[in-house]
């Protein structure tokens, strides 16, 4: 039988050519073209890499391994996953990395003092700012030609709990604070009314 494939004149009987091993007898390219993937327990004789076989032979009964396709994850699998304490993935909004401390913005807690214009008084007075929670109060910092100041501590300006407090700190106990709104009272705060000062005690 003469092969279309090569025009090699084979032998009767022979289901493959000898020269090219094309199918003499029709049979499928898939049936005539197994590889040495099939073993020699599963054909009963030996097999050669390459070797082909012709349609006589039943290759139908070897089908071809299907092969699993990945699927994405459903959302239900997802969230069985989740109950079930497994591995959780970070939130889109999650930052992690180094600061930079120079972007960070701190907010400085600031206060001020403004003297006021005397009788008489020239000149550019100039508004006293003080940061920080904690500030010591001097002729310096205050009004650096007034003598009535002194020029150690005068008074110590602090912030607690967001409220300002003013302490007198002077030799003299010459701070005193003007009433503009109703002020709670401790004992022994002297109060200045007019050129006469009093001090308070509770009588409870």
């Amino acid at each position: 039988m003469r092969c279309n494939n090569c025009g090699w004149d084979n032998p009767d009987g022979k289901t493959v050519c000898e020269k090219c091993g094309n199918p003499l007898s029709g049979g499928s390219l898939y049936q005539s073209s197994v590889a040495h993937q099939v073993s020699s327990e599963d054909l009963g004789h030996t097999v050669r890499e390459g070797q082909m076989f012709g349609s006589d032979m039943n290759i139908s009964s070897y089908p071809a391994p299907e092969i699993a396709t990945p699927s994405a994850p459903r959302r239900d699998d997802f969230q069985a996953n989740m109950q079930q304490g497994g591995p959780q993935p970070k939130p889109a909004s999650s930052f992690s990395g180094t600061v930079n401390p120079w972007m960070q913005q701190v907010k400085i807690p600031k206060c001020s003092l403004t003297p006021i214009r005397q009788y008489g008084e020239v000149g550019e007075l100039q508004t006293n700012v003080f940061q920080g929670e904690s500030n010591d109060l001097n002729r310096a910092n205050l009004d650096a030609e007034n003598p009535t100041i002194t020029s150690q501590v005068q008074a110590h300006l602090s912030l607690e709990n967001g409220k300002w407090y003013l302490e007198d700190k002077s030799s003299q106990n010459t701070t005193f604070i003007h009433v503009r709104a109703r002020q709670e009272l401790s004992d022994g705060d002297i109060v200045l009314m007019g050129n006469r000062m009093f001090v308070f005690k509770s009588e409870q």
